[in-house]
């Protein structure tokens, strides 16, 4: 007759035989549970590797066998019966001990064991079972051997593994990209952690508006000259008013070309009002290159060889 059969026996023939086994059983269960927590709290390897359901397993019987062998004892039953019930139920608790010693010992954790997940490329299993097998006394050589190879392992992988970007950086890679209304936004809006990356960005963004500020100059696009005025508007005072008079002058030598005199007079009041503003505004104005300075002296020249607006009125 099975263990379960023999318990069913016990609880039809007294019920507090019955109520004692089953009370003693459900202990047994949660000791069981205890045991095996136990097992898995020595260490990862057990947790991850072990037998650790093997052991709840063979002690959930040994509970059983408990429950069996308290019952024979208080079932009122023939001796002979009370005999052979509590025989079967000792072996089989003897049997159940047994094997959850077995289990707990072995399988065991080893140096060859984390030797040979390393070598398999598994680097978390080997310095786990190395860690659980430390534990357990293992060759102090052999464990530093490996341990030292498992961390040039591991500085191996962060040397190769691509670092990870910073968001100054990431803001850095992104200039150029778009428009350079967008790079000013990025330098003067967007939150820096270092303010030498700040100006850093400030730098490239103000060499790439130089660039086309110079192209723009050269073509004499006074549009172009006071669209990049306005996308780097609050980068450098200096660059913008720089741009701003650049652009007046591209257009008053476009009104000069076309003997269009109001339009050169108002230009080059302008140009006067836009130098006495940085002047007073800016600590230190940056000088107009020396192209700028001749041309506002033709500009002169030319305006005060043309007949005025109030000559051709008179006449």
């Amino acid at each position: 007759m099975g263990v379960l059969g023999a318990l069913g026996t016990i609880n039809r023939n007294t019920s507090l035989a019955g109520k004692v086994a089953t009370f003693v059983f459900l202990l047994g269960i949660g000791g069981a549970g205890e045991v095996m927590l136990v097992y898995r709290d020595r260490g990862p390897w057990y947790a991850e590797n072990g037998v650790d359901l093997a052991i709840l397993g063979w002690m959930v019987g040994a509970s059983l066998a408990v429950a069996v062998l308290i019952g024979a004892l208080l079932a009122r039953v023939h001796p002979r019966r009370r005999l052979r019930l509590g025989a079967s139920a000792g072996v089989g608790l003897a049997l159940c001990l047994v094997m959850t010693g077995i289990r707990w010992f072995f399988p065991a954790p080893t140096v060859a064991g984390a030797n040979a997940a390393f070598e398999v490329g598994d680097v978390g299993a080997a310095e786990s079972e190395l860690v659980a097998a430390e534990a357990r006394g293992a060759d102090p050589l052999e464990t530093a051997a490996l341990r030292a190879r498992i961390r040039a392992k591991y500085e191996a992988r962060a040397a190769q593994s691509p670092k990870r970007q910073t968001d100054d950086e990431r803001m850095l890679a992104s200039l150029g990209e778009f428009s350079l209304k967008t790079d000013t936004n990025t330098v003067l809006e967007r939150r820096w952690e270092n303010p030498d990356n700040q100006a850093l960005a400030q730098a490239r963004v103000l060499r790439r508006a130089q660039a086309q500020l110079d192209a723009a100059w050269l073509e004499r696009d006074a549009f172009a000259l006071r669209r990049i005025a306005a996308q780097t508007q609050g980068l450098d005072p200096a660059f913008t008013r720089a741009c701003e008079l650049r652009g007046m002058f591209a257009e008053a030598e476009s009104c000069l070309q076309r003997e269009n005199l109001p339009c050169v007079a108002e230009g080059l009041k302008l140009i006067t009002a836009k130098q006495a503003e940085g002047a007073e505004g800016e600590a230190d104005p940056p000088a107009l290159p020396l192209e700028l300075a001749a041309l506002f002296d033709d500009f002169e020249t030319a305006a005060s060889t043309l007949p005025s607006a109030d000559a051709e009125t008179d006449s």
